[in-house]
């Protein structure tokens, strides 16, 4: 094939870890070294490389990247969270040892939580294996912002009470980094 034919790879595609490298096929070995892309990933080659700024519509949703833990959380609000590009772990508790697996996989960005009670649970899993240094919690009322800054939580945001899923969602990516 022409070296200079349009080639892409893309890292954990639609995760809240996806990366990409748009390149040419002779040059996008060297690219994906140089970006540190790792598997699973995938390879695609050809015209409609050039078209990947219009195709790429997940990077578009307003919480892609996020990686959220959920505690105790309404299908609907997950499926919401989702639908906004974020990848949500819904975990209840106490916690078991699986979802302690799922959250480690990945990158954890944040957390949504709706009570004190669900902060206190939480806060023993922060700090753990997948979650990052600097992760945001976006806390639904008074009492669970106030409850994750009295135990030391950073970028710690309050989202009022009475949030419907479309608010939520809006709100959390009116507040992202």
């Amino acid at each position: 094939m022409d070296p200079s034919t349009p080639a892409a790879m893309v890292e954990q595609g639609t995760t809240a870890s996806q990366r990409k490298v748009i390149s040419t096929l002779a040059t996008l070995p060297d690219d994906v070294v140089a970006a540190g892309l790792r598997p699973p990933a995938l390879f695609a080659i050809g015209p409609t490389v050039g078209h990947s700024d219009e195709l790429d519509w997940f990077s578009r949703l307003p919480l892609a990247g996020e990686r959220l833990v959920v505690p105790d959380a309404a299908e609907v609000v997950v499926r919401r969270l989702e639908s906004a590009g974020a990848d949500v772990v819904p975990v209840s508790f106490p916690m078991t040892p699986a979802a302690r697996v799922v959250m480690a996989a990945l990158p954890v960005t944040g957390c949504v939580v709706t009570s004190a009670a669900e902060v206190d649970w939480v806060h023993d899993e922060r700090g753990g294996p997948g979650w990052i240094e600097d992760a945001q919690s976006w806390c639904v009322g008074e009492g669970a912002a106030a409850r994750a800054r009295q135990r030391g939580w950073r970028r710690v945001h309050e989202l009022s009470s009475g949030l419907d899923c479309s608010n939520l969602v809006a709100e959390i990516a009116g507040t992202r980094r």
